[in-house]
């Protein structure tokens, strides 16, 4: 009996262990949304409040229409759903996407996650184009293929698999933190107190996919990753050798998962420049240096053919959010 009660005591300690770490990691959070917050409201009113916009009013569970493309809101999964439905959710990547994409392109978009950006990119290249989505946690595979059945005339292809330099399996680590967009395949990254499950996923290389599908020419790639961005490049650099037109990359850099892959962010920087790649923030307007990157950041690569040129035409111009 006495054995029975330390032992439930064991696990209550540990209960509260792990509520106190996950409420720290949380309160942590917060207070970073503040700093960028105070950031953004002092040096760009107009963006602070733009950003703020989504806070400021109702979101109900639904059906927005972008682009003239259906998607599917829950607030309830993510804060970030708010921004979705107003069209301030990451607006630099969204800008990009507008840019470059016209009627007929191609977008890979590795990381999908619910869709978001695959949703854009259709608006944007059409009946004619073609989204080519990766994604390997299956409650948000569910989530695209409510894309597709939404939008039965575009072209999305799902994949529910994993993207890195080999073919095989992983085991991918999924938060039960309120952020949909934190779940990595990077060993020990994620804390494991934050981890909700770890789910074994197939994996195969970007390469080998495109090859089977005969795919000539992409406009733009995002790639999403949490981390595990450099096995994903390693994975693509057979069909960027070959190409004629390299893509722009869309690419999150998480800088404290390098170690974590037994690499480092200098070798990274070299095997993209081998690529023929230049690093520019998301605006375009400044060069990046990789190795001086602390935190994550979404970073534009631009084929050095066009960076020496200036930047690339744009595509269309402003995507239409329209919350029901």
């Amino acid at each position: 009996m006495n054995i029975f009660w330390d032992t439930r005591k064991g696990k209550n300690i540990m209960n509260r262990k792990n509520k106190k770490a996950n409420w720290a990691i949380r309160m942590t959070r917060h207070i970073n949304h503040v700093k960028r917050a105070l950031n953004m409201l002092l040096s760009d009113p107009q963006d602070f409040w733009y950003h703020l916009k989504p806070y400021l009013h109702r979101v109900k569970s639904g059906k927005i229409i972008i682009n003239g493309i259906t998607f599917r809101i829950d607030p309830k999964l993510d804060l970030a759903m708010r921004g979705m439905c107003f069209g301030t959710y990451q607006s630099g990547i969204t800008s990009l996407c507008k840019k470059y994409l016209v009627e007929g392109d191609t977008f890979i978009d590795v990381g999908a996650n619910i869709g978001y950006f695959s949703t854009i990119a259709l608006g944007l290249v059409g009946k004619d184009g073609n989204v080519h989505a990766f994604e390997p946690v299956p409650r948000y595979v569910e989530r695209l293929r409510q894309v597709h059945e939404d939008n039965p005339d575009y072209r999305l292809h799902i994949n529910g698999v994993a993207l890195g330099d080999y073919e095989g399996t992983a085991r991918i680590a999924i938060t039960n933190l309120p952020n949909i967009g934190w779940n990595t395949m990077v060993p020990d990254f994620m804390p494991k107190d934050t981890v909700e499950q770890e789910v074994e996923v197939d994996v195969t290389t970007l390469d080998r996919y495109l090859f089977s599908k005969d795919i000539q020419k992409l406009r733009l790639v995002k790639i999403d990753t949490e981390g595990y961005e450099f096995p994903v490049m390693k994975g693509f650099q057979e069909y960027l050798r070959k190409v004629k037109e390299l893509p722009i990359l869309i690419i999150e850099i998480h800088p404290t998962a390098y170690p974590k892959l037994q690499t480092s962010i200098i070798e990274f920087t070299r095997f993209m420049s081998d690529l023929g790649y230049v690093p520019r923030s998301l605006d375009l307007t400044r060069a990046v240096q990789l190795d001086k990157l602390d935190r994550p950041t979404d970073v534009v690569f631009i084929p050095k053919s066009i960076a020496q040129q200036g930047a690339a035409p744009d595509g269309h111009s402003a995507a239409i959010h329209s919350c029901r």
